[in-house]
């Protein structure tokens, strides 16, 4: 939830060229190095997507 609200405030300010030390950190992040192949990558992201949604039972 706190990276979600932080990242938002971030891409606002980027979208707004507005300049912080916290985005110049978050635009510093190392960019993935390898990515499965797209039918594999489906599947583990709805795996996950399925797995989260059983953990979270009555919560919803």
């Amino acid at each position: 939830m706190l990276k979600g609200s932080m990242f938002g405030k971030l891409l606002g300010e980027m979208a707004c060229g507005a300049q912080s030390p916290e985005l110049a950190d978050a635009l510093g992040f190392e960019r993935p190095s390898w990515l499965p192949p797209e039918p594999i990558r489906r599947v583990a992201v709805v795996s996950a997507i399925h797995y989260q949604k059983y953990r979270a039972g009555l919560e919803r």
